[in-house]
């Protein structure tokens, strides 16, 4: 056994000593961050080969959640072996080889039925495509590997409905479905989208207003070069009062001038009007285009539509040349203009229904191929003794398959029972059965370990299904029975190697579930091995609850300890007086100890504290703990500043400062990211004088309180001291 802990280096133990003796049973409290992991990498390393530990590096070890997926075996005995059943398991295979042999002859004569089959369904296929040739008529999918389904997919082709088809022949059908085809695809609107109705409504308001003629003439052309040369000197900028150089003689200009002038020349109505004139022109359907249709559409809609082109081009170019004429492009232009294009769709309907009827045509000849086909193969009477013959020897496989997987399910029991990894899947197949959870344990093919198995045989399990506190719950089991060689009703043997136990944080976040069942397993450990006095226990946690809950009500030869670390950041290990186990909120209580110290630091020990920033977020917990403990508080935040003064009574002129400290508090819990930002600019001393204040505002509420949980390092005098007021 290990009496003392003497020359502790491991992580942040820095040649730690403690002059307390150890108890048979250790259980020690620390926080995340205090040396917990550091201290059992001290005590596993006295004598690795007789001491156990679990710890997460052991969870990952055993539940492994990688490629193989797997859980270690556990050698384990309960109870008496059981009887070798080598002769029946031998006796069993040799059947099954047997029953093997005749279901390869079984698969030979149905292959052979399904070859002739096959090609009593083909010879037929073929006839049918010499009698309908030009219709592509296909075999069913699949049909060589299960002709039977073929037969079926073939039977349903026939159609008491069908009907012969004009007498047309194919290829005047195929010739006449492609020149349909093709002129619906070359049948096309003459006018673009553009040319609405509204459109020629609009410009019609335009062309029946007398516009008057500007002193220059304004061409299309003109127009877009002056559009063109604001974009090129850059004269869409909201600056005034500003000169540019021209990019075509290199003199200065007034640009806000020029700007001026050539925007007015832009949007008086007459460029408007010559604007919208010559777009409408060039989108006016040319000649050539409409030469296309001369025999697809009527001929008098189509000489309608070009004197109709002519009508409106005549009216455009008086309207240009005499801006001031009062001129509209008339209902019946109009209508003749539109009326193309609803004949060109009235076109292709016709022809798409003419189209319609050539595909049902053909269609209707591979309907009547594909019947005739069905037909015949229906009253062939060698096909129907087929189909009925061919899955009779799928029913006599099946039974033959079935039989070898009982045989193999009764091999697979009998080798389980003399397995010696067995025993341990038994006993956490039934804890897990216990818990109402829903996986369980299966041996590996290779029976040296375990995979996770659904209860619902259906419903696919691995590892990396289970959360971590099952996989945590799941390695604890495992670390438990591992500690015994035999276990039967009456007697349970642990192994005789073991001298140390360590038990590194069990029971994390994620097991709240199963804290109970952990807890009450680890005492159960505890319990067992009391009486061992070769074995001495170390149970290490983070948890207030479970460090008071660990070892409760068994034997007295344990203690019980807390782990700190000092202004150094060097880890301490103090003993728990009864006294102080009073005291359930160990967490809270060993931070208002850290912020106690911090607090009473001189100016120069503060300069050598590396990690300041650190007690501010211990500050707001304890804050944060004593508020919703008291009142009610669930957050500690600006907005609840004016409930906390009130609360605690703040004196007057500590309010101020009351408040900038508990900002600056809560500006170090929101990350890491957030406290290396502020490690530059908010100095040691900074922190400390803010934490003296809330200490203060503490004090002056409750002083026994903050006397009996800092162990009196605050007092009345030190305070007074501060001069915060």
């Amino acid at each position: 056994m290990i009496d003392k802990l003497l020359n502790v280096n491991s992580k942040s133990f820095v040649n730690y000593s403690c002059n307390e003796s150890l108890a048979k049973i250790n259980i020690f409290f620390g926080m995340n961050g205090s040396g917990k992991s550091g201290l059992t990498k001290w005590i596993e390393s006295k004598d690795t080969d007789v001491t156990r530990v679990f710890s997460t590096e052991y969870v990952n070890q055993n539940i492994k959640v990688d490629d193989k997926k797997e859980i270690n075996g556990v050698k384990i005995t309960i109870g008496e072996q059981k009887v070798n059943f080598a002769l029946q398991i031998e006796d069993l295979e040799n059947a099954n080889e047997h029953i093997r042999k005749n279901i390869i002859k079984l698969d030979s004569v149905q292959e052979e039925l399904k070859n002739e089959l096959f090609n009593l369904i083909e010879a037929e296929l073929n006839r049918a495509r010499q009698d309908f040739k030009g219709i592509n008529i296909n075999q069913k999918k699949n049909a060589r590997l299960n002709p039977v389904a073929a037969l079926s997919a073939w039977r349903r082709d026939v159609n008491a409905e069908v009907e012969e088809s004009e007498n047309t022949s194919l290829s005047e059908l195929n010739s006449r479905k492609r020149a349909l085809s093709n002129e619906i695809l070359n049948l096309n609107p003459v006018l673009s989208n553009t040319l609405t109705l509204d459109r020629f409504e609009k410009l019609n308001v335009d062309l029946s207003k007398v516009i008057a003629v500007p002193n220059q003439e304004f061409t299309s052309e003109l127009l877009a070069w002056l559009n063109e040369g604001l974009h090129l000197h850059n004269l869409e900028s909201e600056n005034e009062n500003y000169t540019e150089t021209c990019e075509f003689c290199g003199n200065y200009f007034d640009a806000s001038s020029v700007k001026s002038i050539i925007n007015n020349k832009l949007n008086m109505e007459y460029s408007k009007l010559i604007q919208e004139i010559d777009r409408l022109e060039k989108q006016l359907p040319l000649s050539e285009v409409m030469a296309n249709l001369e025999i697809k559409v009527s001929k008098k809609v189509l000489e309608s539509f070009k004197e109709a082109i002519e009508r409106i081009k005549n009216i455009l170019g008086k309207k240009r040349s005499n801006p001031m004429l009062n001129v509209c492009i008339d209902e019946h232009s109009l209508s003749d203009l539109f009326a193309l294009d609803v004949a060109i769709q009235d076109r292709k309907e016709e022809l798409s229904k003419e189209l319609e009827k050539v595909k049902r045509d053909l269609s209707n000849q591979e309907v009547l191929a594909k019947h005739q086909i069905a037909q015949n193969l229906q009253n062939t009477q060698r096909v129907l003794d087929l189909e009925i013959l061919i899955p009779k020897y799928d029913t006599r496989k099946n039974k033959e398959n079935m039989a070898i997987h009982d045989n193999e399910q009764q091999i697979r029991i009998w080798n389980e029972q003399t397995d010696e990894y067995a025993p341990f899947k038994e006993i956490v197949n039934a804890e897990l059965a216990q818990l109402g959870l829903e996986f369980k344990l299966q041996l590996l093919d290779s029976g040296l370990g375990y995979k996770i198995e659904h209860n619902n045989s259906n419903v696919k399990m691995t590892i990396e299904d289970l959360s971590e506190g099952e996989r945590r719950l799941l390695a604890f089991i495992h670390f438990y029975y591992d500690l015994f060689e035999s276990i039967t009703e009456k007697f349970e043997k642990i192994d005789s190697t073991i001298q140390t136990i360590v038990i590194d944080d069990p029971i994390t976040s994620f097991d709240a579930d199963n804290r109970i069942l952990l807890i009450e397993r680890i005492n159960s450990i505890i319990k067992k091995i009391s009486n061992k006095n070769h074995i001495q226990i170390f149970i290490l946690t983070h948890s207030s609850f479970d460090f008071h809950s660990f070892g409760y009500n068994i034997g007295n030869d344990k203690k019980r300890w807390r782990i700190t670390k000092d202004l150094k950041g060097e880890s301490k290990i103090i003993l728990v007086s009864n006294e102080e186990l009073r005291n359930f909120s160990d967490y809270y209580k060993s931070s208002f100890l850290e912020l106690a110290e911090f607090s009473v630091l001189t100016k120069s020990e503060l300069s050598e504290k590396p990690n300041a920033y650190h007690y501010g977020n211990k500050m707001r917990v304890v804050l944060e703990s004593n508020a919703r403990s008291n009142y009610n508080i669930e957050n500690v935040t600006s907005a609840v500043v004016p409930t906390l003064i009130d609360f605690y009574n703040v004196d007057e002129d500590l309010q101020e400062k009351f408040e900038n400290a508990v900002n600056l508090i809560n500006s170090f819990s929101h990350g890491r990211s957030y406290y290396d930002e502020h490690m530059n600019v908010v100095a040691p001393k900074t922190m400390r004088d803010a934490i003296r204040v809330i200490l203060k505002v503490l004090f002056d509420k409750d002083l026994y309180h903050v006397q009996v949980m800092t162990n009196k390092k605050i007092t009345n005098t030190i305070v007074k001291n501060w001069n915060l007021v």
